[in-house]
C-alpha cells in the first residue's frame, strides 16, 4: 500500500504542469529539497527520483531492497537445509543435535540495505540542490540582519531568455 502511494506521488509530481518565472511552460521544474528528504523518508532511492537523479534513484532503491530480499531469502535457504535434526537412537532414548544456525545473512543483507538507505536520506537534499543548479536555479538560504530567515532565488538570464 505504502509503495503505490509513493508511486501515486511520485508520477503525479512529475508530470504536473510546470511553469517557470517567465510564465512559459519549462522542462524542469525546481525541487524542493524539503520534499526531496521527504520521499527519502518513504522509501529509499525515492528522493532522488523525484530530484530528476533516476539512475542514482534506482540503483540505491534496487541496493537496499535487494540486499535485504537477498539476506532474507539465504537465512530461509540456510534455515531450511539446517530443518531436519540430526537424531539417533542411544541407551537413553533419542539423542538430538541441534542445527548449527547463523543470522549472519539477515544481518549483512540488512546493514547493507540499512546503508543505502541511510545514504539516501543523507543525499537527497543534496540531490535536489544539485539538480536545481544544473537546470539554472540556484536558491541559498540567507539569514536577514533582524534574525529573520528568507531565501534568495537567483535565475540566470540564459534560462530566461
Amino acid at each position: 500500500m505504502r509503495v503505490t502511494l509513493v508511486s501515486l506521488a511520485v508520477v503525479s509530481l512529475t508530470i504536473a504542469p510546470v511553469v517557470s518565472v517567465s510564465g512559459q511552460q519549462s522542462a524542469f521544474e525546481q525541487k524542493d529539497p524539503g520534499v526531496a528528504l521527504g520521499f527519502a523518508w518513504l522509501c529509499p532511492g525515492c528522493g532522488h527520483l523525484y530530484s530528476g537523479e533516476t539512475a542514482k534513484g534506482a540503483l540505491i532503491a534496487g541496493i537496499s531492497v535487494g540486499a535485504v530480499v537477498g539476506g532474507l531469502t539465504l537465512q530461509f535457504i540456510q534455515f531450511a537445509n539446517n530443518a531436519q535434526l540430526d537424531c539417533q537412537t542411544g541407551l537413553g532414548g533419542f539423542d538430538c543435535n541441534e542445527p548449527n544456525m547463523s543470522l549472519t545473512p539477515i544481518l549483512v543483507g540488512g546493514a547493507i540495505g540499512l546503508a543505502g538507505y541511510l545514504y539516501g536520506l543523507i543525499d537527497a537534499e543534496a540531490s535536489a540542490r544539485r539538480m536545481n543548479a544544473r537546470n539554472g536555479f540556484n536558491v541559498d538560504g540567507m539569514m536577514g540582519p533582524d534574525g529573520s530567515v528568507g531565501a534568495r532565488l537567483s535565475i540566470p538570464f540564459s534560462a530566461v531568455w
